[in-house]
């Protein structure tokens, strides 16, 4: 363990690596939970399977509509910084599914988690990006996700662990655990980025110099065919993804399973990513 350590510390590739994994890691178990649990709440509040469906998508539509200005903000603002302040404003979303259970407000934080997550989401994948060596970033986007994926395992445990509890504490615990993302980004995370903006000029570049979408897509267009193949890969992938996320709490507790199984369950699905992804980055590098 000693010589690991040591290993860490003297190579600064690793040395961040080891960063921005422990920070996805400890995403993964915010989004694990999220994903677990808003359905089982929205169910509670909505009575009704369909507008489960409708609501959640609120989450998706807002991803779909805000994600090419947030990576431009990110680009700006600084990567680290995004993360800060995602994390924070995370915690803020998961006290405001708590306070506010009520069909509008819902919706509401529906959409305001749909945005900060995908500042949480944009900016941490970025950084892997920033860090990663030229012929090892397979294996370094590989370790990534392996970490990343592991906490979006024990999220879901950790909730069906909760449910058991009336009435169950997950929002005040997933705020909690944001909280903790933002203060290991703000103490731990290394300050790579010398030049940045502040959030007033970043705001109105993205808004007005960019046009919000603009300047994103036309950088999106250079990259051709390529950039529209990986568009339908992901596009299939989250179809089938956002189905499984939605109906199977809902369904698994429905079957009169115990709360901590369905957890399990469902946490199952990205497991075994944990031994799958470093290999496979392994691969890529070499193949």
């Amino acid at each position: 363990m000693r010589h690991f350590i040591a290993f860490i510390r003297n190579h600064k590739a690793y040395r961040e690596l080891s960063l921005v994994s422990f920070a996805a890691f400890l995403f993964g178990i915010i989004y694990g939970l999220f994903s677990f649990y808003l359905p089982i709440f929205a169910e509670n509040i909505l009575q009704n399977i369909a507008l489960v469906g409708v609501f959640l998508a609120i989450v998706e539509v807002v991803g779909l509509l805000f994600d090419l200005p947030i990576g431009a903000f990110t680009d700006r603002y600084g990567r680290r910084r995004t993360i800060i302040l995602g994390s924070l404003l995370l915690a803020c979303a998961a006290i405001f599914f708590e306070a506010w259970q009520t069909f509008l407000g819902l919706a509401v934080t529906l959409a305001v988690y749909g945005i900060v997550i995908e500042f949480v989401i944009i900016s941490t994948d970025a950084e892997l990006m920033a860090i990663s060596p030229r012929h090892r970033s397979g294996k370094f986007f590989g370790i990534y996700e392996a970490l990343h994926n592991f906490g979006y395992t024990l999220g879901p445990f950790l909730g069906g662990v909760l449910l058991l509890l009336t009435p169950p504490p997950i929002f005040w615990v997933l705020a909690g655990f944001c909280l903790m993302l933002f203060f290991f980004a703000y103490f731990f995370m290394e300050r790579r980025e010398t030049k940045h903006e502040s959030f007033i000029k970043t705001a109105e570049e993205v808004i007005v110099k960019d046009h919000f979408f603009a300047g994103s897509i036309k950088e999106f267009r250079k990259i051709g065919f390529v950039g529209w193949v990986l568009c339908l890969f992901y596009f299939t992938y989250a179809f089938r993804w956002g189905a499984f996320a939605m109906l199977g709490p809902i369904f698994t507790l429905r079957l009169g399973i115990d709360p901590i199984w369905v957890g399990l369950i469902y946490g199952s699905a990205t497991l075994p990513f944990l031994f799958l992804s470093p290999s496979s980055g392994s691969f890529v590098d070499r193949f």
